[in-house]
């Protein structure tokens, strides 16, 4: 496996703030497989897993006039696979359809995201938002999800 990543912040001046950053990891796994088909035992193939995630998220927060915060935000996490699901990357690793299909997980999420925070006094803050859920896969289309979600909370420092 292998990781790179970088991420950075950028505070211009005193009412704004940026923040990004990026990862990949990659992991490669390689194994035997044996197996029956039709009775007989079938040895000699390979199973061979390849995963590359690639993350990225940004995010800026606004300072309005030192009683309130804007915050807004994305972040999405993709698992881009190798190929594998493509015409063109059958045959990588063992020849079987079935297999070319399983050792790959091609997936995808994504979120922004919005954040008031309003200031009530010296220690106490109100805060509400949004966060959108958004999972995609290749693998099983079913179990592809969305959420829309709001929230409130109050932050009391001390």
């Amino acid at each position: 496996s292998r990781t790179y990543s970088v991420n950075g912040s950028y505070n211009p001046n005193e009412w704004l703030a940026l923040d990004a950053g990026y990862s990949r990891l990659h992991i490669y796994s390689l194994g035997g497989i044996a197996y029956f088909a039709n009775l007989q035992l079938v040895q000699g193939e390979s199973s061979l897993y390849l995963s590359n995630i690639n993350a990225i998220n940004f995010g800026a927060r606004f300072a309005l006039k030192k009683r309130a915060e804007l915050y807004l935000g994305y972040s999405r996490v993709q698992d881009v696979g190798d190929g594998r699901s493509t015409p063109e990357g059958a045959g990588i690793a063992s020849a079987n359809p079935v297999f070319q299909s399983v050792q790959t997980f091609p997936v995808a999420f994504d979120s922004p995201m919005a954040r008031v925070s309003v200031s009530l006094s010296e220690r106490l803050r109100w805060n509400f938002g949004y966060q959108y859920y958004g999972y995609r896969e290749k693998f099983y289309p079913s179990q592809d999800f969305r959420a829309n979600t709001g929230y409130s909370s109050l932050t009391w420092s001390f």
